[in-house]
């Protein structure tokens, strides 16, 4: 059996902090003064997008991971996009195996390649296909076992609504040693179109997410990043589309002992501008612009696993913005306010178990999730 860890030797990334500034106050003939709220501005909205995107991955990447006695390394992939990132389905159900709660599943071995088919079907009956995700491992017995995979996601009309290229890459410990260290590398880019084969899509949201740890031990490090384009209208009639904005942060996460619940604690930076995500040293980042706001956050799972349960919070810098998330096997939703004192409501978000969902501002405003990005 396998768990995760590795030793917080890591230094939290430096934060640069731009100064944005909120909008200004205004006084009325009665004397009242009235704020403008945060999401009325550019960068109250993309922090509003950013921190549910950042419950969407957190979850991904560590539920079902930071469990003690933890599965292989390639179904820890599995999981690591089984979560929130779906569990999977596909429009007509390539799929052979029988119907199981909404789920088909099946394996094929191919020229020492094995390849996972997975669908998750909108309703428990497997009638409607809501998301198909197709995964290659191997050829087992490199020192570096690379994986590829697809996710295609539909609406119930069976339209695809994003699609979406993973790159997988499993990196062995180095050695017998109990230090040494093993790694799961995941990189997703969503797309809003299924290209013809050979084709290529047009990019707009992308994540990419590195865990590395000791086996049998109770911690894992991952560090994430992502990036996709906004497309809302702000307060007042501003428009908004095209607006790209991205997050990178650290998760230290722990699994349990002697029946405490696993815990993940978050520290990271929110980005606006041109970006892009890159990987260096086994460190994801976005590139493009320096940081213009950061927060801290928390996982707490009462359950892990595909079908976990657990509590999401998080704190801004800039706004103030106080969030909090609710896990279930049904999926995820997110509440975020500003504020503590009389808090002002910012938005919503509900996301399924197969990582679809809204975002759902307070000033009648939304934004989609498709395959677990915000922005697709």
């Amino acid at each position: 059996m396998l768990t995760w860890t590795r030793s917080s030797t890591g230094a939290a990334a430096v934060l640069f902090l731009a100064s944005l500034g909120l909008a200004g106050c205004s006084t009325t003939t009665s004397g009242t003064v009235t704020h403008t709220p945060a999401l009325g501005t550019v960068g109250g909205r993309a922090t509003a997008r950013e921190v549910v995107q950042t419950a969407i991955l957190a979850a991904q990447t560590s539920n079902g991971l930071a469990i003690s006695g933890g599965p292989t390394p390639a179904s820890i992939v599995r999981m690591v996009l089984a979560h929130v990132h779906g569990r999977r389905a596909l429009a007509a159900g390539n799929a052979t195996g029988a119907c199981s709660n909404g789920v088909k599943q099946s394996v094929t071995i191919n020229g020492g390649q094995t390849i996972t088919t997975t669908d998750l079907y909108y309703e428990a009956t497997c009638v409607t296909l809501e998301n198909e995700e197709v995964i290659t491992f191997g050829p087992a017995g490199t020192s570096s076992t690379p994986g590829t995979g697809t996710l295609t996601t539909y609406d119930k009309g069976g339209n695809v609504t994003s699609f979406h290229n993973l790159t997988i890459t499993y990196t062995p410990p180095a050695s017998s040693a109990s230090t040494a260290t093993e790694t799961v590398d995941v990189r997703d880019d969503g797309s809003t179109t299924k290209p013809a084969s050979g084709a290529s899509q047009s990019i707009i949201a992308s994540w990419g997410a590195n865990c590395t740890g000791v086996p049998n031990a109770q911690t894992m490090t991952c560090y994430v990043a992502h990036n996709g384009t906004a497309a809302s209208t702000l307060t007042g009639g501003t428009a908004s589309t095209a607006t790209n904005t991205g997050e990178a942060f650290t998760e230290t996460i722990t699994g349990s002992t002697g029946g405490g619940n696993a815990t993940n604690s978050i520290v990271e930076t929110f980005y606006i501008g041109s970006l892009s995500i890159s990987e260096i040293s086994g460190i994801w980042s976005v590139t493009g612009a320096a940081g213009f706001n950061s927060s801290t956050g928390s996982f707490g799972f009462t359950k892990a696993g595909t079908t976990g349960t657990g509590t999401f919070t998080m704190t801004d810098v800039l706004y103030n913005y106080q969030v909090t998330g609710t896990l279930a096997s049904t999926g995820l939703t997110v509440t975020i306010v500003e504020g503590t004192t009389n808090p002002v409501s910012i938005g919503t978000a509900t996301v399924d178990a197969g990582g679809n969902g809204t975002i759902s501002y307070a000033d009648g405003s939304s934004e989609t999730i498709w395959g677990s990005m915000v922005g697709d």
